[in-house]
């Protein structure tokens, strides 16, 4: 390698070029995933009923290959290569659309993206290159964009034990602002790396994200700031203090699947990507844990436990051990905020509904009675079901009013949504039967007994 100095034309402009001009063979095949086209090529070649079905990557650079006719192109449309941006696009905003035709992926019906189908290995490797270094987010900061009422905030407190607690933005209000919380975060302006036609920027995304059917619409974005002194302990046994920012954004969706567990960003750079385990957390949260994306800035420490590949942790180094237990925690007390939103919502979902159905139910008893009555004003008595064994207490003034046991028999399992449902509609039919004068002509025993079977109907149609 030769280095040399000469006068800078524009002062103005600084900073480092890499060229390489003499890559190994195999690094360079490699990079244009010469392997996969192979595959296909040989695929091809085969009888229908041998082929796999092989196929590139949906976004991938392209080849050359040369035969003895020329430069024969990779698709038969005499396409080069699959982009998701156009040449006419800056580099920001073609690394931008990149990150977007992964996401995209889930409208096109493929509920769980990865980067090894969507992309050949030159597009896997520059998006690998912007999750390592410390550039801009593509779509904006978690702690900088005015989420207000897009997700469900909570600041984790540094104790293991307290629960998170819920705030909210209001105006232009950002999780810096509010909280003090993610300056770990923030990058320079000043940095920019560009590989070819893309200007690099972390490939994660935190607002607009796909709906989906879960019950819980919104994402729900944890963020927390714990700085630990390690007091009565020699530094030299800790490794000095430990200060660190962190993010857990819980989704329906996490695109791609790479992006599912915990990154730890070193003074904003990070060797290691996402680790899936989440520092090897044992407990059994497969679902939740494939929902969650979670970001780790180490401002001070950490850098003793770094091994010297730089891409993984030594475990048992304080610092490490650390932030593992903090992040299991945490993690434990996000699968029980998460739970308790997604129950307060089918508990809401359930009211509205049982609400709806009683408003259609009582719409239909209430127009028989004006039309029986010819009164406008009529409204259906009241239907009571006792829950005593013995006769039905005595009924306020035009109540219907059964005993319980003969008209639903002996239950002591926990009532049911379609319990509640059943019990809905045969007050309604109770209220029908009564306005055509038919109860009137039965004894209280063959009501019990009336009743009692048409539940028996009712309950045998909802299976």
């Amino acid at each position: 390698m030769e280095i040399w100095r000469e006068p800078a034309v524009d002062a103005g402009s600084h900073g480092t070029t890499i060229i390489l001009t003499d890559i190994r063979p195999q690094t360079r095949d490699t990079l244009r995933s010469r392997d996969l086209w192979a595959a296909i090529d040989s695929d091809r070649e085969l009888a229908p009923e041998e082929a796999r079905d092989l196929s590139p990557p949906e976004f991938h650079i392209g080849r050359v290959q040369l035969d003895d006719s020329g430069v024969r192109r990779s698709d038969a449309d005499g396409a080069y290569d699959s982009l998701p941006w156009s040449r006419e696009d800056e580099p920001e905003a073609a690394f931008e659309k990149l990150v977007r035709a992964v996401w995209k992926q889930l409208e096109h019906g493929i509920p769980n993206p990865q980067l090894e189908r969507i992309f050949d290995y030159y597009l896997r490797m520059v998006w690998q290159l912007s999750l390592a270094i410390p550039a801009p987010y593509v779509a904006g900061s978690p702690f900088d964009l005015s989420l207000q009422d897009s997700v469900y905030l909570y600041e984790v407190p540094k104790s293991g034990k307290a629960a998170p607690k819920r705030f909210q933005l209001t105006g232009h209000q950002t999780v810096r602002r509010s909280r003090s919380i993610g300056s770990a975060a923030r990058v320079g302006s000043d940095f920019t790396v560009l590989i070819d036609d893309l200007q690099l920027a972390r490939p994660l995304v935190f607002a607009d994200l796909p709906s989906t059917s879960h019950a819980v619409k919104k994402p729900i974005l944890f963020v927390g700031w714990c700085r630990e002194e390690f007091d009565g302990t020699p530094r030299e046994l800790t490794g000095g203090p430990l200060e660190f920012e962190v993010y857990l954004l819980w989704a329906p969706k996490i695109a791609p699947t790479e992006h599912q567990g915990v990154l730890v960003r070193v003074h904003g750079s990070s060797g290691t990507l996402f680790d899936p385990t989440f520092m090897r957390y044992q407990v059994s949260e497969q679902t939740r844990l494939r929902q969650i994306t979670c970001e780790i800035f180490v401002s001070e420490g950490l850098e003793a436990a770094l091994n010297i590949d730089r891409e993984s942790f030594n475990y048992a180094h304080p610092h490490v051990v650390y932030i593992t237990k903090w992040l299991h925690a945490t993690l434990r007390r996000v699968a029980t905020a998460q739970k308790r939103i997604a129950a307060d919502i089918r508990e809401g979902t359930r009211q509205a509904a049982a609400q709806e159905e009683e408003e259609v139910l009582s719409g239909v008893a209430t127009k028989a009675w004006r039309v029986e009555s010819d009164d406008p004003g009529a409204i259906p008595p009241p239907v009571d079901f006792d829950d005593s064994a013995e006769e039905p207490a005595p009924a306020d003034v035009g109540t219907y009013r059964f005993r319980r046991g003969p008209v639903f028999g002996d239950r002591d399992r926990r009532k049911t949504r379609q319990d509640e449902s059943t019990e809905r509609k045969l007050r309604a039919i109770v209220q029908l039967l009564a306005a055509y004068g038919i109860l009137e002509s039965l004894t209280e025993q063959q009501q019990e007994r009336l009743l009692g079977g048409l539940r028996q109907i009712l309950e045998a149609s909802e299976q």
